[in-house]
């Protein structure tokens, strides 16, 4: 063999080894990529599990009990001063929409929010017979997806 074809032939095997190695460096790099697409869909429809409990920018926290997309039944609210009352609402979606009317002071809560990605829904209830009463919640219980 001539020096020639030898110093081609070293040249060649340089260059394919070098080759493998980056193929082998960048291997791993693809195996921990991310999906590009989420991998459960988004729920379509929450409903609530049984004990539901959000808490209010006025420091009271409000309860009651509902199973599924209705909120029917009794509820109660602790704060500066304890509250009963009767809840009727539902959820569309993700969308949270009930009224809370409250027996012992005579007010009425209308509560709006959405449901985010975690089932923890987040809005704001204001007393419809006193419109400038407004309060931000926060549920914290997650709601259920039911789709």
């Amino acid at each position: 063999m001539s020096m020639a074809t030898i110093g081609k032939t070293s040249q060649l095997l340089a260059a394919a080894t070098a080759i493998t190695a980056v193929g082998f460096l960048t291997v791993p790099a693809l195996a921990q990529a991310h999906p590009m697409l989420p991998l459960a869909p988004p729920c379509s429809q929450y409903g609530f599990d049984g004990y539901f409990a959000l808490t209010q920018s006025n420091n009271y926290v409000v309860e009651f009990r509902s199973f599924g997309p209705d909120a029917d039944g009794q509820a109660s609210a602790t704060g500066q001063t304890p509250m009963s009352g009767y809840v009727v609402g539902s959820i569309k979606g993700n969308n949270v929409d009930f009224t809370i009317g409250w027996y012992d002071t005579h007010k009425r809560g209308h509560y709006t929010g959405v449901v985010g990605s975690d089932g923890f829904a987040h809005g704001d209830g204001v007393d419809e017979l006193n419109p400038g009463s407004i309060a931000h919640w926060d549920s914290t219980v997650p709601l259920k997806c039911i789709s």
